[in-house]
């Protein structure tokens, strides 16, 4: 399935909701020049929400580390939510579970976004 994302403002966070499948850099550029731009206009709390996730490879968790870094550059806060159990897998695998935040559910996420 094609990746594609939508954007909604929730509380003060910017939740990036994901559809698809994520596999490289060329597939996300368009979300991240969007996001670019919002920190650009202040924005600093985003939540990835992998609710609709179908496949993550090592190329796309590149995308998500890429993403996590802009956003403490811009000294702001990322957090994932909903990640399947496949998807957790590869973070756990890649030794990742300490630098990707990771909620249950989007009120988890939020809740600790806003903390």
């Amino acid at each position: 399935m094609k990746f594609s994302y939508q954007l909604n403002k929730i509380e003060n966070c910017t939740i990036i909701l994901f559809d698809g499948t994520i596999l490289d850099k060329s597939e996300a550029n368009t979300l991240q020049n969007e996001i670019d731009g919002l920190m650009m206009d202040g924005e600093n709390r985003f939540i990835l929400d992998f609710n609709k996730i179908d496949y993550i490879n090592s190329s796309g968790l590149s995308v998500l580390i890429s993403l996590l870094n802009k956003t403490k550059e811009n000294n702001g806060r990322f957090c994932l939510c909903n990640v399947s159990e496949k998807v957790h897998k590869l973070i756990l695998t890649c030794k990742l579970e300490n630098i990707l935040k990771i909620e249950g559910s989007l009120k988890e996420a939020i809740k600790k976004i806003q903390s």
